[in-house]
């Protein structure tokens, strides 16, 4: 005996073979020539409504993947990024008012605080196109510690994030080349 539902409107024939494979569990019948449409009728399982819902998640869930790993980010040893840290404290206390920005070029991470630079070797797949930008007051929320090494510092979603996630930063964005020469050449 076989029991299942099935919607009464249904977008095509193939819909409905699809339908009916599920509910009468053709895969465990596909083997017995008697039922030719049994193996057709599973190939089109993606035509299920839950089952084109999960193919929509896995899609953007890749894209996103994809998108993750194509956004600007480096890899900073932690005595570097400790260091930085350092430096836009001490710059916060100077001038709390102020901010700061980030950018790497390929090699090294630059962080500037006013007028002041600084700049530590790093490591990552592409130099960013973009300076991000943050007020200094947001630094009271830098984590204390950084426990990982080497440390991840990178922008998702117009957010500076530290450490993957750790700390995020809403930030502005001004073109690499424009802050560049506004500010002139940043040293280590």
């Amino acid at each position: 005996m076989i029991e299942f539902s099935m919607p009464v409107a249904v977008e095509s024939k193939e819909q409905v073979m699809a339908w009916l494979a599920y509910g009468i569990k053709a895969d465990a019948i596909s083997h017995d020539p008697l039922i030719p449409w049994a193996q057709k009728a599973l190939d089109l399982k993606h035509l299920l409504p839950w089952e084109r819902y999960y193919t929509k998640i896995r899609d953007e869930a890749a894209q996103r993947r994809k998108l993750w790993l194509a956004r600007p980010h480096c890899i900073v040893e932690r005595k570097w990024i400790k260091a930085v840290l350092g430096f836009l404290q001490e710059q916060a206390s100077k001038n709390p008012e102020g901010e700061f920005s980030v950018l790497f070029d390929g090699e090294m991470l630059s962080v500037r605080a006013g007028r002041v630079p600084l700049g530590v070797p790093a490591e990552g797949p592409s130099s960013w196109n973009e300076r991000y930008s943050q007020p200094l007051s947001q630094l009271a929320s830098i984590p204390v510690r950084i426990m990982s090494d080497p440390v991840e510092m990178g922008i998702w979603q117009g957010n500076l994030r530290l450490d993957h996630g750790g700390q995020r930063w809403v930030s502005r964005r001004r073109s690499a080349d424009q802050s560049l020469e506004e500010q002139g050449t940043v040293h280590s």
